[in-house]
């Protein structure tokens, strides 16, 4: 995990030819959509054909950070998730831009970045679908069968890529190491008095999160 995936993308472009390199999940929330273009479409015209756009939905962190993070922004202006995604996916695709457009997310790279969205919702599905981005349903965060099973079964009535499901690996010289470090994976839900749900991973986080959301 990094707190600028962009730099960190950078610097791993630097240093290979051929892999693509992406963002495990840019939290568009806390940014503006086209900031968030400008970064991708330079990565974009520097390395042609590798460059993958994570996004995700979530805050990704703490209240305190998230308001940091978010100082100065006027909610109302910033719009829902859905409209900030549409947003990012017009200024990263040149195709989707009119030829009167005022403003452009430039440079215009010559293969823009692949844009993919996590979560773990049929709504998150098929605003992917909509936009025709691919899916990874964030299993190792929501682990139920049976969201997985309606949630795929849902994309696939609405797009033609296949679905992506993130997963927790855990690698090991012996199977005892991997069972010790396997131990030590705690996933806690948290859900707030105004039904906010989000997933921490310690029993610690799980406290900090109620206290500083006020719950």
């Amino acid at each position: 995990a990094s707190p600028s995936p962009e730099l960190l993308i950078a610097w791993i472009l630097g240093q290979t030819k051929r892999i693509r390199v992406g963002s495990g999940g840019v939290m568009l929330q806390h940014y503006s959509p086209y900031k968030v273009a400008e970064n991708f479409n330079v990565l974009a015209a520097i390395a042609p054909g590798r460059v993958d756009l994570g996004v995700g939905k979530a805050p990704g962190g703490l209240p305190l950070s998230t308001r940091a993070l978010q100082h100065g922004l006027n909610p109302q202006e910033k719009g829902s998730f859905a409209e900030q995604l549409t947003q990012l996916d017009r200024w990263i695709r040149p195709e989707n831009q009119s030829a009167e457009e005022d403003v452009r997310a430039t440079p215009l790279p010559p293969v823009p970045a692949r844009g993919f969205l996590l979560g773990a919702s049929t709504e998150s599905a098929l605003l992917a679908a909509s936009l025709d981005w691919h899916f990874v349903f964030a299993a190792h965060l929501n682990g139920d069968p049976e969201l997985l099973r309606e949630v795929v079964t849902a994309w696939r009535q609405h797009s033609v890529r296949e679905v992506i499901v993130a997963v927790q690996a855990i690698v090991a010289p012996t199977q005892a190491e991997a069972d010790a470090l396997a131990q030590k994976v705690e996933v806690w839900g948290v859900e707030l008095a105004n039904g906010q749900r989000v997933t921490v991973a310690s029993e610690e986080q799980a406290y900090a999160f109620a206290r500083q959301a006020g719950g």
